[in-house]
């Protein structure tokens, strides 16, 4: 966590496995003042705004076994979600069809399956799909070179950080582009692909509260081709350093109207 003592507060917390920076590489940027070119969440960090409280709409997250996911379900529906990702892989594929149609029944689906399935079991999957519920299937091939065999409307996420991204944002099936700006950068980053027209998801990549505002921040100012926001892994952090923390309901995400931090468990780090 980074006070900018100008009264922004920014959150540089590269996910372990996932992003392409580490803690190591954002203090080593911060200690030796290295300017050009900044890690990813680093970037990200020192782009955040001056706080002000937003209300934004969201998408919620079930994942895990299936009982919890249609226990998590059944509270989302209560909470007035419309959209979810569906996170599914590991799961046998007649148990991952069986459990979107149910789920199905009450969100629009954006299904991910973490680039873990072979084409033809994808086409399997999405022929036995209702595809009215579904948004987007996201990343679903282990190999992403195989997406312009996938007829259906996909959502590209780790291919954006990848050398082939010109060629598959061009795909007529892609209908959103999930961006995490934790790892990627600025908003000069996040709004580079912009120009293709395409509707984007800022997602996060469980960041504590701080970094969920910043994302919030940077939706703010690409209101006009951003979809409900991926920020429900939030639901999953047991203790935030902020004092008030983020509100969920009615499908949408609520800041606080104070930004007020604990500063007892930053010196506790």
């Amino acid at each position: 966590m980074i006070d900018w003592e100008d009264g922004r507060w920014g959150e540089a917390a590269p996910l372990d496995g996932y992003s392409s920076d580490n803690l190591k590489d954002v203090l080593s940027s911060i200690l030796l003042e290295e300017q050009n070119p900044l890690p990813p969440s680093l970037s990200f960090a020192k782009d955040a705004k001056h706080f002000a409280p937003l209300s934004l709409p969201i998408c919620g997250l079930l994942t895990g076994t299936k009982e919890k996911i249609l226990h998590d379900a059944h509270l989302l529906h209560q909470q007035g979600l419309r959209h979810v990702k569906l996170k599914l892989k590991g799961l046998p594929l007649h148990e991952a069809i069986s459990l979107a149609n149910q789920v199905g029944k009450y969100f629009l689906l954006r299904i991910d399956f973490n680039r873990s399935l072979e084409l033809p079991e994808a086409l399997y999957f999405a022929t036995h799909i209702d595809p009215a519920v579904v948004e987007f299937f996201e990343e679903p091939l282990k190999n992403p070179k195989e997406l312009p065999l996938f007829p259906y409307p996909i959502a590209l996420d780790e291919s954006l950080r990848e050398d082939a991204h010109h060629i598959l944002t061009s795909l007529e099936q892609v209908r959103a582009l999930v961006i995490k700006p934790t790892m990627t950068g600025n908003i000069a980053n996040c709004k580079r692909w912009s120009h293709l027209g395409i509707p984007i998801v800022l997602s996060s990549s469980f960041e504590s509260g701080i970094g969920i505002i910043q994302i919030m921040q940077y939706a703010s100012h690409l209101s006009e081709q951003i979809l409900p926001l991926g920020l429900d892994t939030y639901r999953f952090l047991e203790e935030d350093l902020l004092e008030h923390r983020l509100i969920f309901d009615g499908g949408f995400v609520h800041s606080p109207d104070l930004l007020l931090i604990k500063h007892h468990l930053l010196n506790a780090l």
